[in-house]
Order: C-alpha cells, then sequence, then structure tokens
C-alpha cells in the first residue's frame, strides 16, 4: 500500500514537473477585434483611464472594486489603482502615447515584483477600426509556477478578459457616438475663431471674482454698446490655488477695436486650436468640468491650454434656476 502511495506521489511530481516544462515561461497575450468607430472615438475611451469604468471587463464585473485615480488620469504618467477581494490589487500608469494610434502603460499587482507591458493599437479599417490589445511580461514565470500557469491556462484566461473588454467597449460606443463623452460631459475638438474683446484684466481674488464680473460687465457694455457682438466672457490666463487668485479679465467680444478706453483695452485672441465643454449649472460646481478638460487635453498631447475662455450664454440676472445655466469652456491650445 505504501509503495502504491508512494508511485502516485512520484506520478504527481513527474507529471507537474513535466506540465512546467511546456508551460507558459512569461506572460504574453494578444488579441485583435474590428469595432465600428473611428480611431479618434476609440482613443478618447482607452487614454482616459477615467473612462475605463465605461467598459472594462474587471470593473464592471467587480462591484466591490475600488478605484483611486491619480493627479493626472491621461497623458504620460496619468494613474489609477485598484483594490478588491475579487481582483486583488494593482496599478496602472500610461507610459507611451501615438494620438488616435496607440496608448501603452505599465500595469503592476501587488505581490509580483514584475512589470507587464500593456499596449493598445489602433489601425484604421474603413468605417471600422483595428484595434490589437497585447501584454507581455518580460520576466519569466518561477520554473516551479509555470505548471500551474499552464493548468490555469493563465495566457488564455486573460485573452479571453481582453476579448470582452473590447467587446463591451465597442457596445458602449454605438450607444455613445460622440467622440468626446467623458464623464457625462459633452466635449468637442474644433478651430477657435478669433476673436476681440473688449477687457479689464488683473490679478483677482477668487472671493472678489463676483463683484469684479458685476461690475466690469456693466461698463464694458455701456462702453461697447452696439459693437457688443457676443456674450460676456472671462478670459484666464493664470489660476493659481495657492494665493487664491487668478490673472484674468472680464470681458466682452466686441466688433469694433476703437472702443476702448484708459480703463478698458482690446485684447485680441488669435485663431487657435480649442477644446469646448458646455457646461450646465452652477459656476461653484465646475470643478468636475475642469478635471475633465484638462484629462481631454492631456490625452491630446497638451499639457496645458494658452488661454481658458469662460463664455456665458445664461444672464443668472434672468435665469435664477442654476441647473439652466449654461456656460461654454474654452480650452484654447498651440
Amino acid at each position: 500500500m505504501l509503495k502504491k502511495i508512494l508511485y502516485v506521489i512520484v506520478f504527481i511530481v513527474f507529471a507537474y514537473f513535466a506540465l512546467c516544462v511546456v508551460g507558459p515561461k512569461k506572460m504574453d497575450v494578444s488579441t485583435k477585434r474590428n469595432i465600428e468607430a473611428t480611431p479618434t472615438a476609440i482613443f478618447s475611451q482607452i487614454a482616459e483611464l477615467r473612462n475605463m469604468q465605461n467598459w472594462s471587463k474587471w470593473i464592471l464585473e467587480d462591484t466591490t472594486m475600488e478605484l483611486n485615480f491619480g493627479k493626472t488620469s491621461s497623458g504620460i504618467g496619468g494613474t489609477y489603482s485598484w483594490k478588491s477581494k475579487k481582483s486583488g490589487e494593482g496599478s496602472m500608469t500610461i507610459t507611451n502615447i501615438d494620438v488616435n494610434k496607440m496608448l501603452a502603460y505599465d500595469l503592476s499587482f501587488k505581490g509580483w515584483d514584475a512589470v507587464a507591458k500593456v499596449k493598445m493599437e489602433l489601425v484604421p479599417q474603413g468605417k471600422s477600426t483595428e484595434v490589437t490589445w497585447s501584454m507581455k511580461d518580460d520576466k519569466e514565470f518561477p520554473f516551479y509556477l509555470r505548471g500551474m500557469m499552464f493548468v490555469m491556462n493563465m495566457n488564455g484566461s486573460v485573452k479571453k478578459d481582453f476579448d470582452k473588454g473590447l467587446e463591451n467597449l465597442e457596445n458602449y460606443l454605438k450607444k455613445h457616438p460622440n467622440v468626446l463623452l467623458a464623464n457625462g460631459f459633452t466635449i468637442s475638438e474644433g478651430q477657435f475663431g478669433g476673436a476681440d474683446y473688449l477687457s479689464k484684466r488683473s490679478v483677482v481674488a477668487f472671493q472678489d471674482m463676483p463683484t469684479y464680473f458685476a461690475t466690469h460687465f456693466a461698463e464694458i457694455g455701456k462702453l461697447a454698446g452696439a459693437a457688443v457682438k457676443g456674450p460676456p466672457c472671462a478670459l484666464y490666463y493664470k489660476y493659481d490655488e495657492k494665493a487664491m487668485n487668478a490673472d484674468m479679465a472680464a470681458a466682452m467680444p466686441v466688433s469694433n477695436k476703437s472702443v476702448g478706453n484708459e480703463n478698458y483695452s482690446i485684447i485680441s485672441v488669435p485663431a487657435a486650436k480649442e477644446y469646448v465643454l458646455d457646461y450646465h449649472g452652477s459656476y461653484e460646481k465646475m470643478m468636475p468640468a475642469y478635471q475633465t478638460m484638462d484629462s481631454i487635453i492631456k490625452m491630446h498631447g497638451h499639457p496645458n491650454p494658452e488661454l481658458v475662455i469662460e463664455e456665458y450664454i445664461t444672464d443668472p440676472m434672468m435665469e435664477k434656476d442654476t441647473s439652466k445655466w449654461s456656460t461654454f469652456i474654452h480650452f484654447v491650445v498651440k
């Protein structure tokens, strides 16, 4: 009886040794899917890490997962981490970007000192886009783990998860065709046509901004008269959260550059590329909109805006319901 037990043990050991010999040496997974969407639409989802909540197989299927996003969640250096009983702990950091073509990131798991190199590549295919999602780990699995990786079909399991994620991504884009829909906001990418503003520029404390706008919008409106050609605006050159002030201007677009005086001057903003967010709500709750815009421009390779313009479409004196206030937030970039 003892011999039989020993034979069984020896057989199991040799069988597992054989599995370790043929088992995968390292993580090496790749899958492809043709998605009926433009590269821009797909890139806007994969390059803003917060948008992974829209389609990630792991996030959608793990309701216990806690997500923490870094100071930036897009652009090189954008990061987030996760923690859950089902999916363990780990982090993801963007390492390389080729806008609308490729996103690369490092994937780390707590308890495993290796870093997986992950890449998502986009190739236009007529009306669709071929998405290739791959993951490689340059560090080999310890020999004794390769048998377990073979039995678990680790590479096959990850590929299956990638396939499901790409399926989710395609389904999400079919339901949300706007290419720059992020965090519930609609953002458009286009060209700022250029404008001349009759303005009062100063460094203004945050607490003094409402009074500053009220005073100078009234004066600018009187001075410009019929030359006013659009809603009042704020031009922001620098927003200093430490000093609690901003280098800014209260301004109105005008058709006549000769309407200024010693107190109010013309600021000409040339044509340039821009991103515009259509914001609805009170001015005090704009922070999520600004965080979204910051992520969007970083995602497209712009570290900071050259100028921020808030265009106040709704007159708060005429409309008391703040949920109906409309503001266009323009991020003018190089």
